[in-house]
């Protein structure tokens, strides 16, 4: 009597941690939800999870509710990381930035040096002249041009 009593007893633990797990389920859902709004907006996924799991109530019993809440959690923030993403970029190029602009310093590109201009002027004639040479070729043969050249300058 004692074995089948226990077994029945058993089989309603095991159906009240099924309950227990599904309203952990639904209740650790809207929580970490909630959570994860706020906190996703300004930080990293790193550390959304983090204080998700930092704010976890005290109510669960057993590691297998424990990961129910760690999953809704990652899943919270992966949405919410989502749409703050999608928002950043949409916001980001409409402005024509990259992100990560908002705070650069418009960089001012210095002006060439007369080699470059020697090199950018004469490119187009040594291609032409020297269909056949390759690209190293052709650099070789502007860079003892530009020899020649500095030396009729001094």
């Amino acid at each position: 009597m004692s074995a089948a009593s226990s077994a029945a007893s058993s089989a309603a633990s095991s159906a009240a941690s099924s309950a227990s797990a599904a309203s952990v389920v639904s209740a650790t859902t809207a929580t970490t939800a909630a959570t994860a709004a706020t906190v996703a907006t300004e930080a990293t996924y790193a550390t959304c999870i983090k204080e998700i799991m930092a704010n976890m109530p005290d109510n669960l019993e057993n590691k297998k509710e424990i990961d129910i809440y760690y999953k809704a959690a990652i899943k919270a923030v992966k949405e919410k990381m989502k749409v703050v993403i999608k928002a950043a970029k949409a916001a980001n190029k409409k402005k024509g930035k990259k992100a990560g602009d908002e705070d650069e310093v418009e960089k001012v590109k210095k002006p060439p040096n007369a080699y470059q201009i020697f090199l950018k002027e004469n490119r187009a004639t040594v291609k032409e002249e020297n269909p056949e040479l390759t690209g190293k070729e052709c650099t070789e043969l502007l860079r003892t041009m530009w020899s020649k050249h500095k030396e009729d300058k001094d």
